[in-house]
């Protein structure tokens, strides 16, 4: 009988737990945070976004890695040209007076 309400205790509390979604709250609570003044709930919030962070790298090595690599691509690009203006093409425009 204590099994069955065990297992039922469990089950309301992660159905419950799936409801409210406690977890996506508190994140959401913490980047809101991590911007403002460094007092203590900056620190509390930095310490929910490491254990969100850590929770990503363990869940989803691959994706944490695809995602790595994708960054240091982006950030790394070649810039493209700088835009040049023909003093032609301006000068005949039928907007300018």
């Amino acid at each position: 009988m204590t099994d069955q309400l065990a297992v039922l205790v469990v089950a309301v509390a992660a159905y419950w737990a799936g409801r409210l979604r406690p977890g996506q709250r508190l994140l959401d609570r913490a980047e809101d945070r991590a911007d403002g003044p460094h007092g203590p709930a900056w620190w509390a919030a930095q310490a929910v976004l490491a254990v969100a962070v850590a929770w990503v790298l363990t869940t989803h090595p691959r994706r944490s890695a695809t995602n790595r690599r994708a960054w240091r691509e982006a950030r790394n690009a070649p810039l493209s040209p700088a835009l040049t203006f023909d003093r032609k093409q301006t000068e005949h425009r039928k907007d300018t007076p």
